[in-house]
């Protein structure tokens, strides 16, 4: 079965490190092929974490703001809020402009970010 190692971030949510068998050295067991590749993230390493199969994923990634590690298994938990819109605030402004210079201003926003 091939695994993956998820790694739990602080907020809770979780990190998903697949590994591409072609980039394995050869004799490499798969502890040692997840600790080389997770010592190239820096950010990673202070990270607590858990090797699961991938089968046992969630199908699909539309909740994936909601997975959760619980018990050593990804799950999906529900009972969290939907994370806003990246550019929830710039929308709500663009809904509200009333003049063709707000506009211009606001589409100068979005285009140049």
């Amino acid at each position: 079965m091939p695994r993956c190692r998820v790694f739990q971030n602080p907020d809770g949510s979780v990190r998903i490190m697949r590994l591409n068998d072609r980039r394995r050295l050869i004799g490499e067991t798969d502890g040692e092929f997840f600790a080389r590749e997770t010592a190239k993230q820096q950010e990673l390493l202070a990270l607590p974490f858990t090797d699961v199969n991938t089968s046992t994923l969630p199908v699909g990634r539309a909740q994936r703001a909601k997975w959760r590690l619980q018990a050593g298994q990804v799950v999906t938990n529900l009972a969290l809020p939907d994370p806003p819109h990246p550019r929830q605030q710039l929308l709500d402004q663009l809904a509200f402009a009333n003049t063709v210079p707000e506009l211009k201003l606001l589409l100068d926003k979005v285009i140049r970010g």
